[in-house]
């Protein structure tokens, strides 16, 4: 099962943006309240993913 991570941004103005943060691979069998957050390796493996300029948003790409 493939699970995407994404953060959806809405303004006060309802403009809405969407940003893919990352894709985890999990098993189907899996999917049980405990095992559906992120480990801490896989948080690092996501923040060291998202540096490599693959269009991850910084804070200078979000709405003010």
């Amino acid at each position: 099962m493939k699970v995407t991570i994404r953060i959806e941004i809405t303004t006060d103005c309802d403009e809405t943006e969407t940003f893919e943060i990352g894709q985890l691979e999990r098993p189907y069998r899996q999917l049980e309240p405990d095992k559906v957050g992120l480990s801490l390796a896989e948080g690092k493996d996501l923040l060291r993913t998202n540096g490599n300029g693959k269009g991850s948003p910084t804070c200078a790409d979000l709405p003010r």
